[in-house]
């Protein structure tokens, strides 16, 4: 079940954003380049948890429709060193904000994971996330702070990242 959600968000995103792309034409906006970096907590269902510090170096590209509507595609790298193995992930997704001074923002990705635990086993899969973001932009620099919850595969536990972000649009 979890699979298929997986499929259907990654098929939804990819049609919403070529939509977009093309009925974007030559809007303003442009090439965006930068890293997420973050704590993480997981969540072990009956087991408690355990946290890890993340990466998320990511490019992608901007379009902003009608001065009111930024969307942004994005693919992204992953990696989280947890205490009982090391995740990495591929995703691609899309951004949809209001491109103010402070920009808010929601997001989605979806892709695939690479898990190895410390004895060497490999549990890999589709994998996808949500989030919220808020960024302060300041002429081609964006600062800002997110939320973001992971759906790993339903052999390896979810979890949740809150960090910080820093872009460069051009």
């Amino acid at each position: 079940m979890k699979q298929k959600a997986i499929k259907l968000a990654l098929i939804f995103m990819i049609t919403l954003s070529t939509s977009l792309a093309a009925a974007a034409g030559k809007k303003k906006g442009g090439t965006v380049i930068g890293t997420d970096v973050h704590y993480v907590g997981e969540f072990k269902p009956g087991s408690g948890s355990s946290s890890a510090l993340g990466i998320d170096p990511f490019l992608g590209r901007e379009m902003i429709l009608f001065k009111v509507l930024s969307i942004r595609t994005e693919m992204k790298g992953s990696f989280a060193l947890f205490e009982d193995y090391t995740a990495k992930r591929v995703t691609g997704g899309m951004a949809i904000g209001v491109p103010l001074f402070i920009m808010p923002s929601v997001y989605a990705h979806g892709g695939y994971g690479w898990f190895t635990d410390r004895a060497g086993l490999r549990r890999n899969g589709g994998t996808w996330d949500l989030g919220a973001a808020a960024d302060l932009r300041i002429s081609i620099l964006s600062l800002g702070a997110h939320f973001t919850y992971v759906f790993a595969p339903s052999n390896v536990p979810d979890w949740a990242q809150v960090g910080g972000h820093i872009a460069l649009r051009f």
